[in-house]
């Protein structure tokens, strides 16, 4: 067996493991939240979720389908001749930049939204925590593309089991502890179990990408290409993205409105428009 034949054995096996595993323990945390909150409490927890979900798309509008062209070009950079790492690092910091940037304005922009719209209280300081989420959630999608880029897919399933394990963790310690307030308790253990995985996968990322060197004299420019890259197919992936995010939001209030019936016939139908059309 070959060195590239172990590397994709060895790769698809934790990305198999990751995405089960991950899978597994997100049933016992939702198990363990269903018995520490209320059906009302849990309405009010997606509602918060799905209005975070919506503000941290958001912040992900520019540039559109950056996680997809990491995936794409540093493998593509990497796999042609000569050395392409300022090349590869210019790249990857061209989209942390612009991402950064708009995340900043997409979340000013949220928080207007949010403190203009009447919210139910308890709803509003759910957001307040959960908010934070937004930016994080920003950088971890761009780690992640890079760590996928990179291959390095054990570390992404050992970053998935730890955001996992703690997520599992936190919420049966609220179980034990029973605290004033759940709901809120919850929420901070959400935010915590992902800051500290972003972390995690930021230091990574800091050690795998390109170092800076100094000597070379390649002057690298993706202003007109990025541009150009993104406007070809990036926009329907964020007014794909965009429709998704509202049918979210919009199923969690039905299901909070209405009930449970209504809540899995609007998701029905959504699953067959969705499946209609990629059949079209």
């Amino acid at each position: 067996m070959t060195e590239a034949q172990k590397k994709i054995i060895e790769s698809s096996a934790f990305s198999f493991l990751g995405v089960y595993l991950n899978f597994f323990l997100g049933i016992l945390s939702t198990f363990s939240i269903a018995r520490i909150i209320t059906p009302t409490e849990w309405g009010l927890l997606l509602i918060a979720e799905s209005f975070v979900a919506v503000g941290a798309f958001l912040c992900s509008l520019f540039p559109p389908g950056a996680e997809g062209s990491i995936e794409y070009y540093i493998p593509h950079l990497r796999s042609l001749k000569g050395n392409r790492d300022v090349e590869i690092r210019k790249f990857i910091l061209h989209n942390y930049r612009l991402r950064s940037l708009s995340g900043f304005i997409g979340f000013f922009i949220f928080f207007i939204i949010i403190f203009s719209t009447n919210i139910e209280l308890t709803i509003l300081q759910i957001i307040l925590i959960l908010s934070p989420k937004i930016l994080i959630a920003l950088i971890q999608n761009l780690n992640i593309a890079v760590i996928l880029a990179y291959q390095k897919f054990k570390f992404l399933f050992i970053v998935m089991l730890i955001h996992a394990f703690m997520m599992s963790i936190g919420n049966f310690s609220i179980l034990l502890i029973n605290p004033i307030n759940s709901v809120l308790s919850i929420a901070i253990m959400n935010l915590l179990g992902l800051t500290i995985t972003m972390v995690i996968s930021t230091f990574y990322i800091m050690k795998i990408i390109p170092k800076k060197n100094k000597n070379s004299q390649l002057e690298v420019d993706y202003k007109k290409d990025f541009y150009k890259l993104h406007k070809t197919y990036g926009l329907p992936l964020v007014f794909t993205g965009l429709i998704a995010q509202m049918g979210n939001l919009a199923s969690n209030l039905i299901y909070l409105g209405f009930g449970f019936v209504q809540y899995i016939t609007y998701i029905s139908l959504c699953e067959t428009i969705i499946t209609s059309t990629l059949k079209f």
